[in-house]
């Protein structure tokens, strides 16, 4: 913030963890677990992640997984859309850059990811009455490389509701997000 104090919205994390500043990505980073994850400092990814065993999302779930996605927006990320669909999620982002380091520095993927999954996963077995894994470890991740890409993807999660006929346009689907300006 402009005055040096702290972000509220981050002392208030969801999660309860009071989340302080990760230590960030500076430069390109090749991580590998069972897929491989490339994290570019200020790139935009293409990401998707399914639940555990194709389990089927409720609608309240839904709802809570596209709060928990948004949450970071303009604060740890760029969130240009984004769908929560019954048994998978896709959203398009752009990590934003650590304000409070001395040198550049972009918030990770992973922790901004990890940070998402764990909170909606917490709140959806409240939900459910139960514990356990609700979201796969792994996710797919894509580096956009340039315009055309970005758009394609855009237009993919965009359609992804209306190609699995669960609503006649993407903006009757109360589980997309687009930014409007983008």
């Amino acid at each position: 913030m402009q005055d040096g104090t702290q972000d509220r919205r981050e002392d208030a994390h969801p999660s309860g963890t009071g989340v302080s500043p990760v230590e960030g990505v500076s430069s390109f980073t090749a991580t590998r677990r069972n897929l491989p994850h490339w994290e570019e400092p200020g790139s935009v990814y293409f990401v998707t992640w399914n639940t555990i065993r194709k389990t089927c999302l409720t609608p309240e779930e839904r709802t809570l997984t596209l709060a928990a996605i948004r949450y970071w927006d303009s604060i740890r990320w760029t969130l240009y859309t984004a769908v929560v669909m019954p048994d998978h999620v896709h959203v398009l982002v752009q990590p934003l850059a650590i304000p409070e380091k001395q040198s550049p520095a972009w918030y990770t993927l992973g922790s901004i990811l990890h940070s998402v999954k764990s909170y909606s996963a917490h709140q959806i077995n409240r939900l459910r009455v139960q514990s356990g894994a609700v979201w796969q470890d792994e996710r797919k991740d894509r580096i956009m490389r340039n315009e055309k890409e970005f758009w394609e993807k855009w237009q993919y999660v965009r359609d992804n509701p209306v190609k699995e006929n669960l609503a006649a346009t993407a903006e009757e689907y109360p589980w997309f997000y687009q930014q409007c300006n983008a």
